[in-house]
């Protein structure tokens, strides 16, 4: 039972940060570029997926899950990407061509 609460508060910390990050990858996309902000949090799921690679199946290490989730975390995770992937649709997409159409 202490396992599992102390495990839920991890959840919730990691939760926590990838909410600021993803926060902090608007600004790193307005400072430094488009670039950047995809590639750091692609980066970060790249680290994410090495370590929980080494997580045996019937082998319950909770540890390098929570490493793994908390490094995705800190890079900003899959939200990040598909916040800057939609700012850079915007800037390509023409506005009249975003605009619905009209009835009629």
């Amino acid at each position: 039972a202490v396992a599992s609460t102390r495990y839920a508060a991890a959840a919730v910390v990691i939760a926590g940060v990838n909410f600021l990050t993803v926060n902090a990858i608007g600004q790193i996309s307005q400072t430094l570029g488009r670039k950047p902000a995809i590639v750091l949090p692609l980066l970060g799921m790249g680290g994410c997926d090495l370590l929980l690679s080494l997580v045996k199946p019937n082998q319950h290490n909770f540890g390098y899950v929570l490493l793994g989730l908390g490094i995705c975390s800190l890079a900003g995770s899959v939200f990040s990407v598909l916040a800057a992937l939609f700012v850079v649709t915007a800037d390509i997409v023409s506005t009249p061509s975003r605009a619905p159409p009209t009835p009629g």
